[in-house]
């Protein structure tokens, strides 16, 4: 009982750190040392003026940083720029759109017989479960890989199985791949150091993750091949080889899913680009290109349904780092979460509709 609630109470303990980090009202440290809270209406280098219990001073400052924006200030603006935050959601269901049709082209390509719109409503199903489920996105991508199994039936499971991993890896991969270019090529290095080693890490998992999925001749030198057929359950791993041979024979289709991939993850660091602009934040390379990436390859650690906690954290923490304030990564990573909950809801649609045609007869056909 104490292990099931670990991760939900470390989670819910994450959002109230990022919380007490960013702050809800405005603070400004003044010379003597004293914190005053309340809302900056200006702010220059060398003073602001905050308007807190109904009257406004100036207040002067020794350093521009001793002048703090809270999350309502950053909330205030978001709300204020309509324009930014609707292009970050048109972006951000574009690239979770391209993202479903890609698994699709993957399903397909291990050898399960499926259109490209169920799919997409199988992936959407995922999606929405991905915010009501613990474990965020891993929790998602196995309610899709179970239904996919169930739809596919008999050999046909194993190999809807075997999609769902490879498109998390291909995915995975690509997104770090981002990361790793954009560390190599950002101005100042030193201050992506941790996300870095982050990024060489994924990178490496992944690559060996890639080349096992499509080589046959490693997964023999592995022995891979061998212990599949004296474990227990054996009959699951053979048709998990037979769909990895597959892969390895329609390396096409995977480096197609992986150009998707890549113009997939363009769309969302856009979405999260107007998102960061809609706060009072227009990310530079080292912020977008490196602690964005890294921040959503932590949210995927299970902890709270939607990435909640683990997903905050780890924008709070890479994202400071690459000169962002506390407020406004914070106040993105909940709204990225928003985005994400409203973009899935049509997934609780599909699941209701799958249970309609469950019980209704087939048209033209009798009731028994």
């Amino acid at each position: 009982m104490i292990a099931r609630l670990a991760a939900p109470l470390v989670g819910v303990g994450l959002v109230a750190l990022c919380l007490y980090l960013a702050g809800w009202s405005d603070r400004v440290t003044t010379a003597d040392g004293a914190v005053l809270f309340g809302r900056i209406v200006e702010h220059t280098e060398t003073s602001v003026l905050l308007q807190a219990d109904g009257t406004t001073r100036r207040v002067a400052l020794q350093d521009p940083a001793d002048a703090r924006e809270g999350l309502a200030s950053a909330f205030r603006r978001f709300a204020q720029q309509p324009g930014a935050g609707l292009s970050a959601f048109v972006l951000f269901v574009a690239g979770m759109l391209l993202g479903f049709v890609r698994w699709g082209l993957l399903l397909r390509a291990s050898g399960v017989a499926t259109s490209y719109r169920d799919a997409v409503r199988l992936a959407w199903t995922g999606q929405f479960a991905s915010n009501l489920l613990p474990g965020g996105a891993s929790s998602g991508d196995l309610v899709k890989a179970l239904l996919a199994a169930h739809r596919a039936g008999g050999r046909g499971r194993a190999r809807a199985l075997l999609s769902v991993l490879a498109d998390r890896l291909v995915g995975v991969f690509v997104l770090s791949c981002v990361a790793g270019v954009a560390a190599f090529v950002a101005p100042d290095r030193a201050d992506i150091g941790t996300a870095g080693r982050v990024v060489a890490g994924v990178l490496s998992v992944c690559a060996l993750g890639l080349i096992v999925l499509l080589s046959s001749r490693l997964r023999r030198w592995l022995g891979l091949s061998w212990l599949a057929q004296r474990i227990p359950g054996r009959a699951i791993f053979v048709e998990l080889g037979v769909a990895a041979r597959l892969y390895g024979g329609r390396r096409g289709a995977v480096a197609l899913a992986a150009a998707m991939a890549l113009l997939g993850q363009a769309l969302m660091l856009g979405a999260l680009w107007f998102l960061g602009g809609a706060v009072g934040t227009w990310m530079g390379w080292a912020a977008i290109g490196v602690a964005v990436p890294v921040a959503l390859l932590v949210s995927a650690v299970p902890a709270l349904p939607g990435g909640w906690g683990v997903g905050d954290a780890a924008f709070w923490y890479f994202l400071t780092r690459a000169g962002v304030p506390a407020s406004h990564a914070i106040a993105l990573s909940f709204l990225f979460r928003v985005m994400h909950l409203v973009s899935s809801l049509p997934g609780a649609w599909t699941v209701g509709a799958a249970e309609r045609r469950a019980v209704e007869p087939p048209r033209g056909g009798a009731e028994t």
